[in-house]
């Protein structure tokens, strides 16, 4: 079975919307946080200080598998890592993945024009996650 490791850097390295990210750079960024699941499902956590956390998914999964990931990923994140806020820039042009977040427990916050293109901003906070779960 291939090392974590291997899984992460070539889940970065052959998403499709990288930008030219290099997996072994972003694994070496620290308070960087992936999270994976045995069937090369990947959930990275880009650590932007004071407990929030940019989330991006790599999922070979689809449906409820996926769902159920990213939610264990964020659960993991919430009570393993002390994040506080957790939030996605999800491209317009990927409506599955909006649909991924909306159903994970994240809020639109809007649209932004970023420099690779137009998003849609989602968060989840951790009262707002622990209210959702009680």
């Amino acid at each position: 079975m291939a090392s974590a490791h291997k899984i992460i850097t070539e889940a970065i390295d052959t998403a499709p919307l990288n930008r030219g990210l290099k997996g072994v750079d972003w694994l070496a960024h620290d308070g960087n946080v992936p999270v994976t699941f045995v069937n090369g499902d990947v959930v990275l956590f880009d650590n932007e200080g004071d407990g929030i956390y940019a989330i991006h998914v790599l999922f070979k999964s689809r449906g409820r598998m996926a769902l159920d990931h990213a939610r264990e990923a964020i659960a993991t994140m919430f009570e393993d890592y002390g994040a506080t806020l957790i939030y996605a820039m999800v491209p317009v042009i990927r409506p599955e993945v909006k649909l991924l977040a909306r159903w994970a427990g994240m809020r639109s916050a809007g649209l932004r024009d970023m420099k690779f293109g137009l998003c849609e901003l989602f968060v989840l906070s951790k009262f707002q996650w622990k209210v959702a779960r009680s």
